[in-house]
């Protein structure tokens, strides 16, 4: 079994954003945490993507299925998988954020808070879904 340490994984995850993103980076208000790439901009920027994404699909007569038709919106699926798996990874006992859902369905929760939250960063859209999917955990496990 491979054992990946946090600071392999976040080597990795750097250096992807890095080359794939540009070097965008931004601290959380509160100075706890630097976000890079899609996670340094706005919830708005995200909007945008997603909205270019929608329009290509549409002009493609593609569905909503796995993937992306853009490189831009590809940009924040390999950020989302990216933060869930480090959260899984550096987070005692949580095996899967996601747990419940899917990427889709991840997706769709992240442009409803930037809808409600466009000059947010879309680090603190996944903060914000983070302490979304732990209460819906907390609330399955067995009492």
């Amino acid at each position: 079994m491979l054992r990946v340490t946090f600071g392999t994984l976040f080597a990795i995850i750097n250096l992807f954003l890095i080359t794939n993103n540009g070097v965008q980076a931004a601290a959380s208000s509160d100075g706890s945490y630097y976000a890079f790439g899609p996670g340094a901009e706005s919830c708005g920027t995200f909007l945008s993507a997603r909205e270019a994404e929608v329009s290509v699909r549409k002009a493609q007569g593609r569905g909503e299925e796995n993937g992306f038709a853009t490189a831009r919106y590809g940009h924040y699926l390999g950020y989302v998988s990216g933060w869930n798996t480090m959260v899984n990874v550096t987070t005692p006992g949580v095996e899967n954020l996601f747990q419940g859902t899917d990427i889709g369905g991840v997706m769709v929760w992240l442009e409803n808070y930037c809808r409600q939250h466009p000059l947010d960063q879309f680090a603190m859209a996944l903060s914000a879904l983070w302490t979304e999917q732990a209460k819906r955990q907390q609330n399955r496990r067995p009492q």
